[in-house]
């Protein structure tokens, strides 16, 4: 079952709630687009032209083979609001697991992979606009988890503890050329990472303690 389809089945029974009284809630066809093979573990809406003149895109990562009716070995792609058509951005990321945006409009791609568009990436890589470059000297295991903050700051959370040779624990902040630890990270894996209003990170994960507690 589709995105899209399964839009048309909500919209379908949300009408037909609030006309109960004349006839009974059914399931409609929807007019679905083709979608993907294998697992979706991510999904962000982004804008690849900021204020120009295109339509928001909706981005997926995950492990798959097919998306639409293209064989890939992408596992990002992003779909084209205006001809329903999935396209896949660049080449060789085995896994992507997360997406992010940055505040400059360039999206962000984490999981499990050591090349992107034939190059090295190691586990984490940036859409340049054309193709995927590492983002600083990358993590060294895998990343599970990306989210930016309010105020534009990039974490990601996952296995790795490393940066090159920097060690950065399980959730490393991006200062803009490179990975940074953050004080006494968990002892196990990290999933998940949110922040609130102002400026508390939450992390979510496999591990027991955090912060030397």
């Amino acid at each position: 079952m589709t995105i899209r389809r399964l839009f048309v089945l909500a919209a379908a029974l949300f009408v037909g709630s609030m006309s109960s009284a004349q006839c009974d809630p059914q399931w409609l066809p929807g007019d679905g687009f083709v979608g993907v093979d294998r697992d979706v573990d991510a999904v962000i809406v982004w804008d690849p032209d900021g204020a120009g003149p295109l339509l928001p895109r909706l981005v997926i990562g995950g492990e798959y083979s097919v998306v639409g009716n293209i064989l890939t070995n992408s596992n990002v792609a992003m779909l084209d609001p205006e001809t329903d058509r999935w396209v896949p951005l660049g080449t060789d990321l085995r896994y992507a697991q997360a997406l992010a945006v940055l505040p400059d409009g360039r999206l962000v791609a984490g999981g499990d992979f050591d090349t992107a568009d034939g190059q090295p990436a190691a586990n984490i890589a940036v859409w340049n606009g054309t193709r995927w470059d590492q983002l600083g000297d990358g993590l060294d295991l895998q990343v599970r988890c990306l989210h930016v903050t309010s105020n534009g700051v990039l974490f990601a959370g996952g296995d790795f503890t490393k940066s090159g040779s920097a060690t950065v624990g399980r959730v490393a902040r991006w200062n803009g050329s490179a990975w940074v630890a953050t004080p006494s990270g968990p002892s196990g894996s990290v999933y998940a990472l949110v922040s609130d209003p102002v400026g508390n990170l939450y992390a979510g994960g496999v591990f027991v303690t955090a912060g030397g507690v």
